[in-house]
């Protein structure tokens, strides 16, 4: 399994590198300005100019790692034997094609997102989950060994998946586009030119996380597999919640230059986000073990194999509040075209991060503490998180862009009611979990604290970054506009709040109560107001 972890790493690098990285600083927010403009002509030379850039950029890295992996497994995982080196190898083969078609499906996502398509870039890797799973299902069915090899050419079938799902919307939205590159074309200069820089501070974060698989490669057999395994349930909150604000925020942000506009949407998207995150740390804090064992115990997983994940899961904790926030922060920059001040302090925090989490590691492995000495790296990767969020917040307010502040209050209702969620699940594992004797009860255990925690967390916390989402309003803060940009309910007369245009006749019935009929001269002014 050590090798399996270490296949996906290589090629999801490079696809977060050039992806998540390049493509959704550089382009997205150029192709959010576009369309917002309403500039189609211009919007379909950027996508066909880009979508030339990206397919060449993805045949080359494919076709490059392919041929590399022997030399890569050697390189990254120096401490397997040769055994797992070889079986390293050939994963890496298999999988880094995975890398062009995630390029690719970056470059369908900042299409979609410039258009406020949020749900299927955010729902698509569904897919590349489900058809591992399945994979491995009919592969031990049939009996295909080793099961691991059919692991990653299902992989690499959910890696087609997805990015099928994307493109085929995202060409209903453009049309049919030829890939053509745009020489001199004064939009795509820019986004080369916000590339550079955009990718490098993301290949920052995959540096650290590349730093901590050869770290942990060192440790006892098992530490690389349970790192992945706490760092697959701490992507939860990472991905659902933190990707998909800090997407809509970055498409927002971008179509604004209003500095109250752009604060707004700051202080909306940091509201959102520590409504997610803040139980989420508590919940990995008190019951990873109880989430660990409900989502891998079967078959060689044991419950000594939870406990480990758990110790290490509640040491990302620090990195679940802060990665999404440094995230949003970088964004806030990239929508105005600014990628040197994010890469600067991307930097000051891998340097920590890595510095803080191979002292801990290595002392915890002095300890005695084994597999679980590899909580110490993702736990000063949460240390170089939070620095990389001090210095983004404090270069927010030293170069005048409009400042951000949660509320205190509300955070620290949050944070209250944080704590009453993480007693129901540390109740839940350690009073009901040792009577769990089979997957189904772990599982329904799970549900329960997670149904009972949440609820007593939003009878505390409150309900009101849910029902914004629910009313319409933007991920990204502040209300839904209507269609002169101005908010989408108009005050009435008497301070009463009404949504959408006036309504095209008087009384809904006599007696109801409704207001007066309007005369049909002015209503007649109205509705050509409404229907220019």
């Amino acid at each position: 399994m050590d090798a399996y972890v270490f296949a996906l790493r290589l090629p999801n690098f490079f696809r977060n590198l050039m992806a998540e990285g390049a493509l959704s600083a550089s382009l997205t927010p150029i192709l959010a300005a576009l369309v917002g403009a309403k500039n189609t002509k211009d919007v379909q030379r950027v996508a066909r100019g880009s979508l030339a850039l990206v397919g060449i950029a993805a045949l080359g890295l494919s076709i490059a790692g392919m041929l590399a992996a022997p030399w890569l497994a050697r390189f990254v995982a120096p401490g397997f034997d040769s055994d797992q080196q070889l079986l390293a190898s050939r994963l890496v083969q298999i999988t880094f094609p995975m890398a062009g078609m995630m390029i690719l499906g970056a470059w369908c996502m900042s299409v979609l997102n410039s258009h406020r398509w949020f749900f299927v870039p955010q729902a698509a890797p569904a897919l590349w989950n489900l058809a591992q799973i399945a994979g491995v299902l009919v592969g031990a069915r049939m009996g295909w060994e080793p099961l691991v090899v059919v692991l990653a050419w299902s992989t690499l079938v959910g890696s087609a998946l997805q990015l099928l799902v994307q493109f085929v919307p995202a060409r209903r939205l453009l049309g049919w586009i030829r890939p053509r590159i745009e020489r001199g074309y004064q939009p795509i200069q820019e986004a080369v030119r916000r590339a550079g820089p955009a990718a490098a501070g993301q290949g920052l974060y995959q540096v650290s996380g590349l730093v901590d698989a050869a770290l942990a490669s060192f440790l006892l057999s098992g530490a690389l597999s349970a790192l992945y395994f706490a760092q697959r349930i701490a992507q939860l909150p990472l991905a659902v919640v933190g990707a998909a604000v800090t997407q809509a925020a970055l498409t927002e942000m971008s179509r604004e230059k209003d500095p109250a506009k752009l604060a707004s949407h700051l202080e909306g998207a940091s509201q959102k986000i520590l409504w997610f995150t803040i139980p989420a740390a508590a919940a990995v804090i008190a019951g990873g073990d109880l989430i660990a064992s409900a989502i891998f115990q079967r078959g060689a997983f044991t419950s000594s194999d939870a406990r480990d994940v758990h110790v290490i899961l509640a040491a990302s904790a620090l990195s679940i509040l802060a990665g999404p926030m440094a995230k949003l922060l970088a964004a806030s920059f990239h929508s105005q075209g600014n990628t040197a001040i994010p890469l600067r302090c991307a930097a000051w925090g891998l340097g920590t991060g890595v510095a803080v989490g191979a002292s801990l590691m290595f002392f915890l492995e002095s300890a005695g503490w084994g597999v679980r000495a590899a909580a110490g790296l993702v736990g000063g990767g949460g240390v170089g998180a939070s620095v990389q969020v001090a210095l983004l917040a404090r270069t927010l307010k030293s170069r005048e862009f409009p400042s951000w502040r949660p509320r205190g209050q509300t955070v620290l209702r949050m944070a209250l009611a944080a704590v009453c969620l993480g007693a129901v699940f540390w109740f839940t594992g350690t009073v009901l979990g040792a009577v769990a004797d089979t997957g189904w009860e772990r599982v329904a255990l799970v549900a329960m604290a997670g149904v009972v925690g949440g609820g007593v967390y939003v009878g505390i916390a409150g309900t009101r970054v849910p029902k914004a989402l629910l009313r319409g309003e933007h991920l990204a803060g502040g209300p839904a506009r209507g269609p002169n940009g101005a908010d989408g309910a108009a005050d009435d007369q008497d301070g009463k709040r009404r949504g959408g245009p006036p309504r095209r006749g008087g009384r809904r019935h006599q007696g109801s109560g409704g207001p007066a009929p309007m005369p049909k001269r002015k209503r007649r002014r109205v509705r050509a107001r409404w229907t220019k």
